[in-house]
This record gives C-alpha cells, sequence and structure tokens, in this order.
C-alpha cells in the first residue's frame, strides 16, 4: 500500500453509525402514525412524523450520527434521508403568503398555561 494510503480504513471498520428506518401512514388529515421497521409503534400522530420521531429518537438515545431514512407505507422509496441530530433541530412552518418552508424547532409553549399550584387550586374549587 503507498505511503499517503496507510491511514485508510474500511468504513466497516470504523463503525459507521447505524440507519433507522420508519414507516409513516396516514392515520387523518395530514397526520401521520410512525412506526419502526420492524412494527413497533414510535409515535401515534404527528403533522410533521420525520421531524418529531427525530426528536424522540434522542430522547431515547439513539446515536445522533445515525441516519433517519423515512418512508411511506406500501413504498420502498425513501421519502426523507437525514442526519439524526440535524433534523431534530428542523421543523416545518407554514404561513399563507410564502406556503411551507424549513426552520429551527421550536418547542411549544402555551401562552396562557396554567401551572400545576394553579390547576390544583381550580380542581379543588370545583371549576375543571
Amino acid at each position: 500500500m503507498p505511503a499517503s494510503r496507510r491511514w485508510w480504513r474500511p468504513q466497516w471498520l470504523l463503525g459507521s453509525p447505524a440507519e433507522i428506518s420508519i414507516i409513516v401512514t396516514e392515520v387523518a388529515g395530514s397526520k401521520y402514525r410512525v412506526e419502526s421497521a420492524d412494527g413497533s409503534l414510535i409515535l401515534k400522530a404527528s403533522a410533521q412524523p420525520f421531524h418529531a420521531t427525530a426528536r424522540i429518537l434522542l430522547k431515547r438515545g439513539h446515536d445522533p450520527n445515525s441516519t433517519l431514512l423515512m418512508r411511506r407505507a406500501r413504498s420502498d422509496v425513501v421519502a426523507m434521508r437525514g442526519v439524526l441530530a440535524e433534523v431534530a433541530t428542523m421543523s416545518v412552518r407554514e404561513s399563507p403568503s410564502r406556503g411551507p418552508e424549513a426552520g429551527r424547532y421550536v418547542p411549544f409553549k402555551q401562552a396562557n398555561a396554567v401551572s400545576a399550584v394553579d390547576r390544583t387550586a381550580i380542581i379543588s374549587a370545583g371549576v375543571l
């Protein structure tokens, strides 16, 4: 082997990141159910199944460098593909004037959320 190629190792020896396949099925309108390739349920319903699943898989401890592959039910075609850590940070926004566009994920925070203490007080007062 030439001296310039001594550093080279086959990718399978380096422990390349895994590929995670998910299958999405439309359940209602624009909501999708997500299952793993072995049929186990990952997500019951989501409007953004690819990105939501990436966040779930990271929370479950999957390798952030893994490749996430999304297929639709009854299809062998990969509809979306991305690195798990990158996909988890993204979201899709839609506006009437510009249509859908990719953006950073911002967790939902309810503007008028009731704290747990307030909720307990409301329940004990018989309002809820």
